[in-house]
């Protein structure tokens, strides 16, 4: 390795026992580092914005960068880790139109179910089901204790609980009387 100027002038302060000059020199350098790793980083992140939506981080004042480009299931995981609670397909594809602003909710709810098979494989993924299959959310599996319960903080919106189906005789009542 060839020296350089400033290796060259190191040796030659420690050669004179000028301890304090290579601490400077050495603080100085530093600092040097420091202001050009930012400079690369500010780069980076301009870089990378490109094709990409900041999107605000669910209770927190953390932006994080949303790719249009990434496959159903890395969107799918993506808004699972922002709200960091179990969802419905339709909340999760409702949250990515908001995102992209554009956007079908049914085909995208469509996609996601059958885009996040592998997830669901190899257990990345995991659902609970209050109150039967028409209230299935789906979370991480480390969202899950050992018993199978949601663990503190990534409980479902109870306000997406449905409370029957469309012309069912719990939720129509029109059947009450036959």
């Amino acid at each position: 390795m060839q020296d350089t100027d400033i290796r060259i002038t190191l040796k030659t302060l420690f050669t004179l026992g000028k301890m304090d000059a290579i601490r400077e020199i050495r603080d100085t350098l530093k600092l040097d580092f420091e202001y050009a790793e930012g400079l690369l980083k500010e780069g980076n992140i301009e870089a990378s914005v490109k094709g990409k939506v900041q999107v605000h981080e669910a209770n927190s004042n953390k932006t994080l960068l949303y790719n249009k480009d990434w496959t159903y299931a890395e969107k799918f995981i993506f808004i699972l880790k922002n709200k960091s609670r179990f969802m419905k397909f339709r909340e999760v594809a409702e949250e990515i139109v908001e995102i992209e602003g554009k956007g079908d909710v049914d085909f995208l709810t469509r996609r996601l179910t059958a885009s996040t098979r592998k997830l669901k494989l190899e257990d990345k993924i995991t659902k609970v089901s209050p109150g039967g299959l028409i209230n299935t959310f789906w979370g991480l599996s480390k969202w899950l204790d050992e018993n199978g319960e949601i663990k503190d903080g990534y409980e479902y919106d109870e306000s997406s609980l449905s409370v029957g189906r469309k012309g069912s005789k719990e939720s129509s009542g029109l059947l009450d009387d036959l």
